[in-house]
């Protein structure tokens, strides 16, 4: 008859088998992607209509010699926009600058989480962000972003009775 601990022994082994055939299991114990991506700042403060630059790094290991594709996606009370950062070719190390214009549309005196992801084939990077997005003029805060929406809104309602 086996001992107790042997059988705790080949149960441990028998469900450590099992999980590392799971799918998710081993997608979470996937290899670590062969670059790294960083973005500075992480923070920051800007208007909407403000110009909008991040300074980014890409380290690789050595023989690592296929392009990056980046995209950034920003997120707001609702609000989600995806913007296509581009490519980055070899060599690595790199550094390079992305700017954009906030939206009009995203909401104000909010802050917004930003998500840059770097692909490369199956390996997949992000690093996150945040901005604080601040009015430009005219009116302010949550009261300022809805009056605008419905402004839209109105708009877009008077322009199919003009039609």
């Amino acid at each position: 008859m086996k001992k107790p601990r042997q059988i705790c022994g080949v149960a441990l082994i028998l469900l450590i088998s099992f999980l590392l055939s799971c799918s998710w299991i081993s997608g979470a114990i996937a290899e670590s992607a062969p670059f790294t991506i960083s973005i500075e700042p992480k923070e920051m403060t800007a208007n909407v209509g403000d110009e909008v630059t991040y300074s980014m790094s890409i380290s690789a290991d050595e023989g690592f010699n296929e392009p990056i594709y980046f995209e950034l996606d920003i997120s707001a009370l609702g609000y989600q926009v995806t913007l296509d950062v581009g490519q980055q070719d070899p060599p690595y190390p790199k550094d390079f600058e992305y700017s954009f214009t906030l939206p009009s549309e995203i909401p104000i005196d909010v802050t917004a989480e930003g998500v840059m992801t770097a692909t490369s084939g199956d390996y997949v990077v992000q690093e996150t962000v945040k901005i604080t997005i601040k009015q430009s003029g005219g009116a302010g805060g949550l009261i300022g972003w809805l009056i605008q929406m419905l402004a839209e809104f109105w708009n877009r309602i008077i322009s199919i009775f003009q039609r």
